[in-house]
């Protein structure tokens, strides 16, 4: 059965256990705040089901696995907040389709690799937060187009520096 509830904010509540797979069944959900809570397993569930989905906070609970790559399917993806959790594996370059993306914040995990030069197609990024990971390589001058950026923090990384494009006539 579809339900038709477009915010849940449970945040702050101390929950545990697994997330479960019955929050994809809200399909007219805006807004999915979980954060601050005990909660553990991965997010195998499919929010990317959730065509209507903006806001979705998850942030300090001890979620495992990969980010999802499936949020990049969700074209109305505005703040995505996944810090201080155990997440691996690298950034989907599948992020860089979430045009109307706001807030990125994958700080405080295992995330490692590059950061995928894609992101730099999030046209209205504006905070971007990568902090306390295991990232390496360069930081991708495709950033310079991300014209509504007013925080990045890459620090706690082994990022190398900016990688500079020349052309010669």
């Amino acid at each position: 059965k579809k339900m038709s509830m477009e915010q849940l904010n449970l945040s702050g509540n101390g929950l545990s256990g697994k997330i479960l797979a019955t929050f994809g069944n809200l399909f007219k959900l805006t807004t999915f705040d979980l954060s601050k809570q005990n909660l553990s397993g991965d997010l195998s569930f499919e929010l990317s089901g959730l065509p209507n989905l903006q806001f979705v906070a998850l942030q300090e609970n001890m979620i495992l696995g990969d980010a999802p790559e499936g949020f990049s399917s969700l074209s109305g993806l505005r703040y995505v907040n996944l810090s201080s959790n155990a997440l691996s594996g690298h950034i989907p370059a599948k992020f860089g389709f979430l045009r109307s993306l706001v807030v990125l914040s994958l700080s405080k995990n295992h995330v490692s690799g590059f950061i995928p030069p894609e992101v730099g197609n999030c046209s209205d990024l504006q905070v971007l937060e990568l902090r306390s990971n295991a990232l390496t390589g360069p930081i991708p001058v495709d950033f310079s187009r991300l014209l509504h950026l007013s925080l990045i923090d890459l620090g706690g990384n082994n990022l190398t520096g900016i990688t500079l494009k020349v052309k010669f006539r």
